[in-house]
């Protein structure tokens, strides 16, 4: 059976991994909300393969030391909870920020964008940004768009031609029957 002090170190290695890798991090301020409340946002995070848990601030503390995140510190005061994105989706800053306008209790404290501390304000614009596969939709009909007039305007000229080649015909179908 693992001592605390070891449960402590497994939980500091997990979280400084995770959010070493993460590419959206936020932490929030849950007070306020009731078990079946954290439970719903839980499971509405992991259906997208986003982790929320609660964590002592003393051992976010020791997770963010060895990932140049020490700025965080001034964050990691009262209850805190970290949600953490893996997949690269704005996913998260939405559900959050969703789920505050149902509930007006989640506080969201900060986040962290592909290691990089970002205020709460930031979060808020990222929740507002597309989702990667509409980003991704528009850049592709973008792109088609040039080609696609590009085909246009070359084929002008062979229909021109085939439309004057058309009226001669019939001009000499009148001339000759």
């Amino acid at each position: 059976m693992k001592s605390l002090r070891e449960k402590e170190t497994v939980i500091v290695e997990d979280l400084r991994s995770k959010l070493g890798k993460a590419n959206l991090s936020v932490l929030t301020d849950f007070k306020g909300l009731n078990v079946k409340e954290i439970t719903e946002l839980r499971n509405k995070l992991r259906k997208e393969n986003i982790e929320y848990k609660v964590v002592k601030n003393t051992l976010i503390k020791r997770a963010v030391q060895g990932i140049n995140l020490s700025s965080l510190d001034k964050y990691l005061a009262g209850p805190t909870a970290v949600a953490i994105d893996l997949n690269e989706t704005t996913f998260l800053a939405k559900a959050l920020l969703d789920f505050n306008k149902e509930y007006k209790k989640l506080e969201v404290k900060v986040g962290i964008l592909q290691g990089q501390v970002i205020t709460s304000d930031k979060v808020k614009e990222l929740a507002d940004l597309p989702s990667k596969e509409v980003l991704l939709t528009r850049l592709v009909t973008n792109l088609k768009l040039p080609l696609t007039n590009l085909v246009s305007v070359l084929s002008s000229p062979i229909k021109g031609l085939l439309v004057c080649l058309k009226a001669i015909k019939e001009q000499k179908e009148k001339v000759n029957p």
